[in-house]
């Protein structure tokens, strides 16, 4: 009897003890999808952009430099793959391609590993600064460019070798700023033509209206050297089939992608200016259409024709 009654002791034990593991399985299990279903949530899709991103701390004189970061912003995802399919239709439908890029409108920055394409009457002498005092900021103040120097002293591709501009246009972080073609047109007829301001001497072709000077861009487009940087096509001076930029900001959107950049870019010791002693008021619809109204089909069909691979590439109705 002693002996039935501590064998029923022993399998209600071992009972137990099978009991107590498999609630303790269970829970393991739990805790294991549980975690993995958390982690899948916060993976990043195929297509996310990758974003270049400095971090704040310094080691005397040098930035250390940081993994890339996985950004998911649909905004800039959708600019870059409206550029890439838009060039992949001109490669099968245009024979030549825009000339390849002005190394002088590519400025590097070695310590950050960014390259920035600066395209005129697009902020471009906002960035300037912007990266002048980056780089006074990061040396202690040891480098103290004058405004006299080309590009405030900013070093760009044709400070390099064929193989550094290279290496840089493949390995460091790309980006460019982009505007409407015919608002960004208005803004450089006004400025140059029309105010009284510090470039508006700085050329010796002068027009009676803006219509004469649409007449002007007609028949000068073929000339290159004619065709001033400040109304030449934006895919001319960043030729963005050729170079596969990481961000292209929007001047209609400058103040959110100035501060998208800032925070995944880390830049510290700097500001960016939003305003400019030279800016024209060309992006104001009603000046827009003071203008554009007076102009023929004729006059506008020219310069859609002109302009046709920046509305393109960079994804701007044609609504004027």
């Amino acid at each position: 009897m002693v002996i039935m009654m501590n064998k029923a002791r022993n399998v209600g034990k071992f009972c137990l003890m099978v009991a107590l593991g498999m609630m303790l399985g269970g829970l393991m299990m739990v805790y294991i999808l549980s975690s993995e279903s958390s982690n899948t949530g916060h993976q990043p899709k195929s297509k996310n952009l990758q974003i270049f991103r400095k971090p704040p701390s310094r080691s005397g004189s040098d930035i250390q430099v940081n993994s890339y970061d996985i950004i998911t912003n649909n905004n800039y995802i959708r600019r870059r793959e409206e550029a890439e399919h838009a060039c992949e239709r001109l490669k099968s439908s245009v024979p030549a391609l825009p000339t390849p890029p002005m190394p002088s409108h590519f400025l590097v920055d070695d310590q950050y590993k960014i390259v920035f394409c600066w395209v005129p009457k697009v902020a471009s002498g906002n960035w300037k600064t912007t990266l002048s005092h980056l780089r006074q900021h990061y040396t202690n103040g040891a480098w103290l460019p004058t405004n006299r120097q080309k590009n405030l002293g900013i070093p760009s591709l044709q400070d390099y070798t064929s193989e550094q501009i290279k290496m840089r246009l493949t390995r460091y972080f790309k980006y460019v700023f982009v505007r409407h073609p015919f608002e960004r047109l208005l803004s450089a007829y006004r400025g140059r033509f029309e105010s009284r301001g510090p470039y508006s001497s700085k050329t010796s072709i002068s027009f009676q209206s803006f219509g004469k000077f649409v007449d002007y861009l007609t028949e000068a487009y073929d000339n290159k050297e004619l065709f001033n940087i400040h109304w030449r096509p934006q895919t001319d001076l960043s030729t963005p089939c050729e170079i596969k930029y990481d961000f292209i900001g929007h001047f209609e959107t400058m103040e959110e992608d100035v501060a998208f950049l800032f925070k995944h870019l880390n830049f510290t010791g700097t500001g960016f200016r939003g305003d400019s002693p030279y800016a024209t008021g060309s992006s104001d619809p009603k000046l827009m259409q003071k203008y554009f109204t007076n102009l023929t089909q004729t006059q506008k069909d020219n310069l859609y024709q002109i302009y046709a691979r920046d509305f393109d590439v960079f994804g701007y109705p044609k609504n004027y």
